[in-house]
């Protein structure tokens, strides 16, 4: 782990919502039944499903699958989408979030540092998550793809975020799982920041 410089003192503690607050498995838990979901309601295919995700040049994760909200969104159909989360989340609810990281949330809370959730879900994925887990009070605030209008992979994003959330960089700490989206980049904008492993 690599937290950076530590001259300044850390007052906002960033995170990472997929893969580092909580468990990204619940995703290829319930791709089956959103594919399943999407079959029945479009009358799709596998090909023709995979042809519509090219078509709106969405890309697969490294296990060849869609981002099935991502889908759902373009399809018409982030309700049924949400409703098949929203069960999983639920029924997980003890299991998804991160031992690990509940530690630290509860050592940002109890120094009185400020908690934000960076992600590239959507804000309503992400809210989903806060209300089922209980942290409501711990979280500050909330930047998504949806309010940066592009993803943490771009410069951009952070930069967005400074101005909305009003940052000082060298004083936050991202904390997440990718090398890129949740260290390089954000390193670039001046952020320090914790990869965990996973």
């Amino acid at each position: 782990m690599d937290d950076g410089s530590k001259e300044t003192e850390i007052t906002t503690y960033l995170f990472d919502l997929d893969g580092t607050l909580v468990d990204e498995k619940i995703y290829s838990q319930i791709y089956s039944k959103i594919v399943k979901m999407i079959k029945k309601k479009k009358g799709l295919n596998e090909e023709e499903i995979d042809a519509k995700g090219e078509q709106w040049k969405l890309t697969k994760n490294k296990e060849g699958r869609w981002d099935t909200g991502e889908l759902c969104k373009e399809l018409g159909l982030l309700n049924s989408y949400y409703r098949i989360l929203e069960k999983e989340i639920q029924a997980k609810r003890k299991s998804i979030m991160h031992k690990k990281i509940i530690a630290v949330l509860r050592d940002g809370e109890k120094k009185k540092k400020k908690i934000g959730i960076v992600s590239n879900s959507f804000r309503k994925t992400i809210s989903l998550y806060i209300k089922a887990l209980h942290l409501d009070k711990q979280i500050d605030f909330v930047f998504s793809s949806e309010d940066a209008g592009c993803k943490k992979k771009e410069k951009k994003f952070w930069k967005k975020l400074i101005e909305r959330e009003g940052l000082t960089p060298e004083k936050c700490l991202v904390i997440g799982n990718d090398e890129i989206e949740d260290q390089n980049i954000p390193r670039l904008a001046g952020f320090r920041t914790r990869l965990m492993n996973s």
